[in-house]
Formats: C-alpha cells, sequence, structure tokens
C-alpha cells in the first residue's frame, strides 16, 4: 500500500532506523510501478530513476536464457542488471532497501536476482515462486523489486535475504489508488514499529517517496497516469523549480527561479544515472511489443530512446567499447550544468538545453507511439524493432552532440563561483639542495608530506636516489586529498572516482652480486594498517633484466603482467603512469571494484603505451594515500635508482 508521511515528534527507536537508513546511499532509487485499472489506455507501467555513483551505465541485450532481455547495467558489468524487460513482456527493477532483515550469506544479489528473472520466467506469479523458492536457499537481497507483466501482473516485492512480501498494485487493499511507490525504505520495515514510532518526515529518502505518489496521485485524479507522464514529469522532476520543468517554456529570468539548486532529494537527483520507464501491453497484444523506454544519464539531460526485447541488437551508441557514447554525451552536457560541489544544479542553463531535448523526444515518442499502435496487437519484426530503434538514437546523438559543444561554453554565473581544488594534489619535484631526506622534501602542489624517510636514500642532483645498505623493506606514505572512491569517507573528504600517479625516472643502475633490488610506487587504501590496493613494481629479476609490472591487494584484484623487459642500467628519462578508476567494471557488489593500467613513455616519444592490460582492484579498496617502497640492496658499486618526479593528478596525463 501507499502511505503519506505523519507530522509528529521522532520516537528514539524510529530514530535508529533513520540513521541506519541515512548511510544507505550507494544505490538509492525512486520507483512506482501501475496498475492497467490507473492508466489512461489499461496497459500496466513501470517507473524507476536509478541513483548510484556508477554515471557510466549502458543498455544491453542478452539471448542466453530461455527469454531474450534488454535491460540497463553499469558499463561492461552485464553480469548484473538493475532495469529490464524480456521477449515474454515481463518487466522488473529494484529499489535498495536495507531496513529489510535477514542474513544474508548467500545466493543471487540483487543484480544477479533481476537478471535470472528476465531469463527464466514471463508472469508475475513466476517471479513470487522464485521467491519462494529462494527464501529457503537464501538471496543477497534487500530491495524493492517492481514486476509488470503481459498478462496485467503488476506488484511490488520487499525481498529481503529469506523472506519477502508482496503488493498487488490489482489489488484495492494493497493500492487503493491503483499504483504502487517506493523508495528506500519498505512497508515491513515501517509497519514492525508500533504505531507512534512510524513517523516517516525525516526518514532518508522520505522526500522523494512523498514526491513521487503526489505526483502520480495529481496526474491521476487530473486524467489518468501514461508513459509520458513518467517520461517527461516524474523521471525529470526538480520540486520547486520552475525553471527545471521538462516540457514546459523555460524562462531563464523566472523571477521565482533561482541560479542554483541542490538536488540530493528531489527525483532527478545529482546522483541520479538513468532512469527507465517501460510500458507493457494489453492482454490480447503481442508481449513483445513491451517497450522499455531507456534514458542514459541524469533524466534532465539525456532522450529517452525505446528499446524491445525482440530487436537482435541495441545501437552501439548505447553500448559500445568500454562505455556508452550517448551516456557520455549526457555525462558531458551534465557536468557543465552543476557547481563544483556536484549538488547544485545551475539552473540558468537549462533554457538552453530543455527546450531541444523535449522537443526531440516529444518526435521520438510519439512517432514511435504511432508506428507500434498501427501493428497492434500483432508484433513487428526484428528488423523493424531495430530500425525504429536506430532512428530514435540517431536523432537523440545528434541533438546530445550538439548541446554537448554548445555547453563547453557555458559559464558558471559569478555568483556561485567558488576556488576550484587544484587538480595536482600531491607533486614532489626533488629541487631541494643536496641531502634532503624524503620526510623533507618538499610537495609543491600542498601540505601532504612523507611520514618517514629512506636510510641512506636522499636528494642528490634534482632528484631522489635510493642508496640503501640494507635489504630490510621499507614503505613511506603520503595522504591524498582528494581520495580516489566512489563514496564518501566517514569524515567527508573530498573525492574523485579516478586519478593518476606519474612517476617521472631519470635512470637507474642495478648492480649488486645478487638480483633482488625493487621499488614500488602505488595507491593505499589504509596505510596505517598495510592496506595497499594496486602499484607499479619494477624489480630487477636476472643479472641484466629489469621488469615493469602491476600488483592489485586483496580478493577480487588481479595482476599486470608485462612479457617487455628493461635493461640493467638505463640511461635515458622513462615515465610510469598508474591510472587508478574505481568506476570502471564496478558493480557495487562482489569483491571486484574498479580497474587500474599502467602506462610508459620513453625518452623522445611523444606518447604512451599501455603496458599489458587493464586488471582488476578490490572493491572495498581505495586510493586513500600513495606508498613509495623500496626492498633490496642497492649499495653497490655506482648503483643507484633516481626518482625525478612523483606527482598525483585527477586530470589525465596521457592526453
Amino acid at each position: 500500500m501507499n502511505f503519506r508521511i505523519s507530522y509528529t515528534a521522532i520516537n528514539p527507536f524510529l530514530l535508529a532506523l533513520i540513521l541506519m537508513l541515512s548511510t544507505c546511499t550507494s544505490q538509492a532509487c525512486t520507483t512506482v510501478v501501475i496498475s492497467g485499472r490507473a492508466t489512461i489506455d489499461g496497459r500496466p507501467l513501470l517507473w524507476k530513476n536509478r541513483d548510484t555513483w556508477q554515471n557510466q551505465n549502458e543498455v544491453v541485450h542478452d539471448s542466453s536464457g530461455k527469454y531474450t532481455f534488454v535491460g540497463i547495467t553499469n558499463a561492461e558489468a552485464s553480469e548484473r542488471i538493475y532495469m529490464g524487460t524480456n521477449t515474454a513482456g515481463l518487466c522488473i527493477e529494484n529499489s535498495v532497501s536495507r531496513d529489510l532483515v535477514g542474513k544474508a550469506t548467500n545466493g543471487p544479489t540483487n543484480g544477479e536476482f533481476i537478471k535470472y528473472v528476465l531469463q527464466n520466467f514471463s508472469t508475475v506469479n513466476q517471479v513470487k515462486e522464485y521467491l519462494e523458492q529462494t527464501d529457503k536457499t537464501g538471496r543477497k537481497t534487500r530491495a524493492n523489486f517492481g514486476v509488470i507483466d503481459a498478462k496485467g501482473g503488476a506488484a511490488i516485492f520487499e525481498a529481503g535475504p529469506s523472506s519477502y512480501r508482496m503488493f498487488d498494485a490489482n489489488n484495492p487493499h494493497d493500492a487503493p489508488q491503483g499504483f504502487i511507490v517506493r523508495a528506500n525504505f519498505s512497508e515491513t520495515s515501517r509497519e514492525s514499529l508500533p504505531e507512534t514510532k512510524q513517523n516517516l518526515e525525516t526518514i532518508y529518502s522520505g522526500i522523494r517517496y512523498q514526491r513521487a505518489f503526489d505526483l502520480c496521485q495529481s496526474q491521476l485524479n487530473d486524467s489518468g497516469l501514461n508513459a509520458e507522464y513518467l517520461l517527461q514529469r516524474i523521471a525529470r522532476d526538480v520540486a520547486d523549480c520552475p525553471s527545471c520543468c521538462f516540457g514546459e517554456r523555460v524562462e531563464g529570468n523566472n523571477p521565482l527561479s533561482k541560479e542554483s539548486v541542490r538536488t540530493s532529494s528531489t527525483l532527478n537527483r545529482s546522483m541520479t544515472v538513468s532512469s527507465v520507464v517501460f510500458q507493457g501491453v494489453l492482454p490480447e497484444e503481442a508481449p513483445e511489443l513491451t517497450t522499455m523506454w531507456a534514458l542514459l544519464g541524469e533524466p534532465l539531460f539525456t532522450i529517452a530512446i525505446p528499446c524491445w526485447a525482440s530487436q537482435h541488437k541495441v545501437a552501439k551508441e548505447l553500448n559500445g567499447d568500454g562505455s556508452s557514447s550517448l551516456c557520455d554525451l549526457s555525462i558531458r552536457i551534465r557536468s557543465a550544468c552543476y557547481e563544483a560541489d556536484d549538488k547544485h544544479l545551475i539552473t540558468t542553463h537549462l533554457s538552453k538545453l530543455i527546450p531541444k531535448l523535449f522537443s526531440v523526444e516529444q518526435e521520438i515518442f510519439h512517432q514511435t507511439q504511432a508506428r507500434l499502435h498501427k501493428s497492434s496487437p500483432q508484433q513487428l519484426k526484428p528488423e523493424e524493432y531495430e530500425q525504429v530503434h536506430q532512428q530514435a538514437v540517431d536523432k537523440a546523438f545528434s541533438v546530445l552532440t550538439t548541446l554537448a559543444q554548445k555547453t563547453s561554453q557555458f559559464s558558471v554565473p559569478v555568483s556561485l563561483k567558488n576556488n576550484d581544488p587544484s587538480p595536482t594534489a600531491v607533486d614532489f619535484k626533488f629541487e631541494e639542495k643536496e641531502g634532503t631526506r624524503l620526510a623533507d622534501t618538499v610537495n609543491s602542489a600542498g601540505d601532504a608530506k612523507w611520514d618517514g624517510g629512506m636510510t641512506d636514500s636522499n636528494v642528490n642532483e634534482g632528484s631522489f636516489q635510493i642508496n640503501r645498505n640494507s635489504t630490510t623493506p621499507v614503505t613511506r606514505y603520503v595522504e591524498l586529498i582528494p581520495n580516489i572512491r566512489t563514496k564518501a569517507d566517514r569524515e567527508g573528504n573530498p573525492k574523485v572516482p579516478r586519478g593518476w600517479l606519474v612517476i617521472e625516472i631519470a635512470g637507474w643502475n642495478f648492480r649488486g652480486a645478487t638480483p633482488n633490488e625493487m621499488v614500488r610506487f602505488g595507491f593505499s587504501s589504509q596505510p596505517e594498517k598495510d592496506l595497499h590496493s594496486a602499484g607499479v613494481v619494477i624489480e630487477r629479476t636476472a643479472e641484466e633484466t629489469v621488469s615493469i609490472s602491476g600488483i592489485g591487494f586483496g580478493d577480487g584484484s588481479s595482476e599486470i603482467v608485462s612479457s617487455q623487459l628493461w635493461p640493467a642500467k638505463l640511461e635515458k628519462p622513462l615515465t610510469l603512469v598508474l591510472e587508478f578508476d574505481k568506476e570502471k567494471g564496478n558493480p557495487d557488489e562482489g569483491e571486484t571494484g574498479g580497474e587500474y593500467r599502467i602506462y610508459f613513455r620513453k625518452a623522445g616519444e611523444s606518447g604512451f603505451q599501455q603496458l599489458g592490460t587493464a586488471e582488476k582492484i578490490r572493491r572495498l579498496r581505495n586510493g586513500n594515500a600513495i606508498h613509495f617502497r623500496t626492498a633490496g640492496f642497492f649499495a653497490a658499486k655506482e648503483e643507484y635508482f633516481k626518482l625525478d618526479r612523483l606527482y598525483y593528478t585527477t586530470i589525465n596525463p596521457l592526453q
């Protein structure tokens, strides 16, 4: 059932629930399932705005199961699907609800559960049966799953690790209005509290829940709900912002408008990375006509594309090499319309964008509807679906390309300007006087310092030179701001999803009788516990041979291996770059989360070459510090390793 927020004092018991939910922001989505009895045309509808840190989303086409499906997931992470529809007309999505109790020890995660359902089931009842089965075997789910099917079924399942509860949108008891809204809490957990402790006014996602409910109720009272309203008004809603309204004339000088508006609790949020509206069918229609309207990117800055499970493939712009190029364009447009904190939307730019986005989407939507209704109740041929799909992509891509070019010229209003942090936060150039210890070298980009020195190693002729008369390993750290991570730490330090460590080497000469010299530079997650994330290793492996490789730390990580060898004496400069990317290939579940890469550039070369292939990072490890480690004996006659410069940057140095 749906429920409204009551305005009574917050009880301490409820406060504990609120505090728990307030930390659940990794996948904080909003959704509504709508029975055909509440829609204008009698077809069920399902909507979701996906809110997460992973902004690279793509549309995938999968024919590996009993049913073929199309769905939306993180780029290059198709083992988990977060919303999709199959050839039987079944549609499913979820919103995370971590207040659902139970111990999750085995079984499918939220994204794995959705993928399995799409591959194997055709009705809401079959999903219910699968939940009953996995109640016994276990799940790693804590979510509200919205489901509709081609027979008119429409329901929400609140599913914890070993129990579930069904809310039927066709049942007046569960859904008096014919629709059910969910955000990031469950009715099941709310009802477990005494009635006097069920105040939801300040619970995390309560504002979004209430806004979605009110918009649905208002439209239902007016004329009934339809897919167009979900796409243009609910998915794009930025409450109390007249200049943000998608589908109406946007006036940049509206006296009621603010120059910027915080979008952390609106339906179209600063962390909304994609959206979907599933348009179901009538029982007498072909299930294959079920349409997935996919919006890649924050809804305000993208265009909805029609997708069908029966098409043989999706357009390359929605699922390209590494990422969706259409999603990339949307991200570029969005980035020009937010302040530096990435939470405040600059509303003065919207009048230059929304009219064109709205016009093209309207054209795509109505042309698609006319084509579908012309064929109903018979389905189209696969090539006809693909034609309509590709035509929509071509129109959207052209407009987004033009707008991305236009937004590159946008300027931040003077009243909103602030001092952006320097893209280079750590930079050691080793220009100090001869003999300066590592701990005393100057970071020209900030205040961070190394936490100690290295015996017998110091600044010499503009480089930091290693000459250690000891085989005992030593590791030194310098803290990073901003951290490389996808979620804020407990202190709320600045963060970025990707960063680069640049290592400029003046040369080396490894001459010891036993090849045991090793130098490593990398990123660490918890330096106080010597917990590392990834590093680049320079190591003498034979008398006249040096190898360079990459090492990942912890479960879910992997190593970079290269067959390229280097001489034991390197007299010309060499630059290495360690790229640390916590977004790419990070499903926000499981052991693996992100990738790291190594690049090199020899003296005299203009560009960088990649060393080996990109490899994996343990999901729970981040880039919170740089580490500099040496091991082995560096004190043979004329032996040295010279580090000319070491710096960390958040701007890609390879370009």
